[in-house]
Formats: C-alpha cells, sequence, structure tokens
C-alpha cells in the first residue's frame, strides 16, 4: 500500500487489523514514515552541504589557495560523520517502515460479516446442487497413494520438507 493511502484511511486499517485479529499499529507506522521523511531531509541537507564545499575547495585549488581549503576539509570531515550517522538512520526508519507496511491488513468492505472461523461466514447463496454419495469420497493424496501414482516420502527426501 502507498503510504499517502494509509495516513488517509489510518482507522479503518487499523479497524481491519482489530476485526482481523491482527496485532498493528497504524500510528506506529506512521510514526517511522515521519522519521524516515525527516532523516531523508537530513541526508539530503548534509549531502548538499558536501558538494557545496567540495566545490569550494576546487575553486580554491583552482586559484592556488591552497592553506585555505584546510578549514573547508576539516568542515568536510564533519558533514562525511554526520552524513554517515544519519544515512544509517535513515536505512532504519526505511527497514521498519518496510516491515510495517507489509503487516497492514487490506481494508474490509462493510458488508463483510466479521468473525474468528468458518462458521462465522454467511451464505449468501448456494449455486448447483450438493452431490450424495454412496461411499466416503477419497482427497487426491489418497487416490494417489492407493493408485501408486506418486511417493510423497521420496519426493519429500528429494525435494526437502513440505516438497513432494
Amino acid at each position: 500500500m502507498e503510504m499517502k493511502w494509509i495516513r488517509d484511511h489510518a482507522e479503518q486499517i487499523q479497524h481491519a487489523a482489530k476485526c482481523k485479529g491482527i496485532e498493528f499499529s497504524v500510528r506506529e507506522l506512521l510514526e517511522w514514515d515521519d522519521r524516515r521523511k525527516k532523516y531523508q531531509l537530513e541526508c539530503e541537507e548534509l549531502r548538499r552541504l558536501r558538494n557545496e564545499g567540495a566545490a569550494k575547495a576546487s575553486v580554491l585549488l583552482a586559484a592556488g589557495k591552497e592553506a585555505e581549503t584546510g578549514e573547508l576539509k576539516t568542515a568536510s570531515k564533519r558533514v562525511n560523520k554526520a552524513l554517515k550517522e544519519s544515512s544509517k538512520r535513515w536505512e532504519e526508519a526505511v527497514e521498519k517502515v518496510t516491515k510495517l507496511a507489509l503487516l497492514a491488513p487490506n481494508v474490509i468492505s462493510e458488508d463483510t460479516p466479521i468473525g474468528s472461523s468458518e462458521e462465522d461466514n454467511v451464505e449468501i447463496r448456494r449455486v448447483g446442487r450438493t452431490p450424495k454419495w454412496s461411499f466416503m469420497p477419497k482427497d487426491h493424496v489418497e487416490l494417489g497413494m492407493m493408485h501408486d501414482m506418486f511417493d510423497i516420502p521420496k519426493g519429500v527426501k528429494a525435494g526437502g520438507s513440505r516438497s513432494y
């Protein structure tokens, strides 16, 4: 989801999380996004200062004023150190926003019944007739094993767990 959309629909998203039983805080996500923006602006300003200092230093060097570049070098080191720290905070904020945004639930329709299991579903209509069997139907795994069509233990051994 886009952060602007999340900001505009924060209450709906928080309500959806509550209805779905998901532990999620829209407020926390938005706070981290605000930090991300702040650190991004901070990094951009520090980069601007670094580039400005480098341009001034090259002008001074071209003019043969090497002695006057010492102060610029010291300032440049301070700016680079601050940029490194700010970039680290920005990356942390980006990572946190990404993780939290992935947890954000989709907004549910107003006519969707709220429930905790399949038993809470509401049947709207049934199409066709439910077949009546004179025997207990088997699922695809039972049928495959019965007809020697595949071998799950060997498949797991070859492909690893959760593969067949």
